[in-house]
């Protein structure tokens, strides 16, 4: 049983992307290209959404060291028809893109192949790929699904978070990277207590970066 909290006074955190933290990190020329798009995009957010034990762990072994349908359910409906960055070794433990998104894939591999997905060697590529994808799709959010080392290396383009949180311990070789929490306010959270079909509590927590 789930049980939602509201939140008040939330930030919309939607920039436009050659406003967002991205340009500040992007070479010359890519922040050229960004104030010309500008004229014509729309406002695109950058989120980040990943599932997380109380410890910190995303995962063991490349793959989630837990079964929580309602959160693949929750993860479907929050990036379905938009633009999902994931690194190699994430698309790997999926095994295939991801229907009804386009998946974007980076890698430092330059021979990497799949099929039905778009390559990026670099962040700066993924996202140039993901908001021309957002354009095109009419969509204004951009997700980002890990692995870990993507996490760590976009979390301070991103400004909004879809956490669930587990509240357990689970064991495991792959951690969420370490935030500071007073840059983030919760705007939404729904709690989910324990059930027959699962004996994990957890929630559903919305962050976004205080302006």
């Amino acid at each position: 049983m789930c049980a939602k909290k509201p939140f008040l006074g939330a930030h919309k955190s939607t920039l436009r992307y050659d406003e967002c933290h991205v340009c500040s990190r992007l070479p010359a020329r890519d922040k050229r290209m960004s104030a010309t798009q500008s004229l014509h995009q729309p406002l695109i957010t950058l989120s980040l959404i990943a599932a997380m034990a109380q410890n910190g762990v995303i995962g063991r072994n490349n793959q989630l060291p837990w079964h929580l349908p309602a959160d693949l359910k929750h993860f479907k409906a929050l990036t379905w028809g938009k633009p999902v960055l994931m690194g190699r070794r994430t698309f790997e433990s999926i095994g295939k893109p991801l229907p009804g998104r386009t998946t974007i894939v980076v890698t430092r591999d330059q021979d990497f192949t799949a099929t039905g997905v778009e390559k990026a060697h670099s962040v700066s590529a993924a996202l140039a790929l993901a908001t021309d994808s957002a354009v095109a799709q009419q969509c204004q959010e951009i997700m980002l699904a890990g692995g870990a080392s993507l996490y760590q290396a976009m979390l301070p383009l991103s400004d909004r978070m879809y956490i669930t949180q587990l509240h357990t311990d689970i064991a495991g070789d792959a951690y969420f990277p370490t935030v500071d929490w007073s840059q983030w306010q919760v705007v939404e959270r729904e709690d989910c207590s324990q059930t027959a079909s699962c004996d994990i509590a957890y929630s559903f927590i919305v962050y976004e970066r205080r302006p």
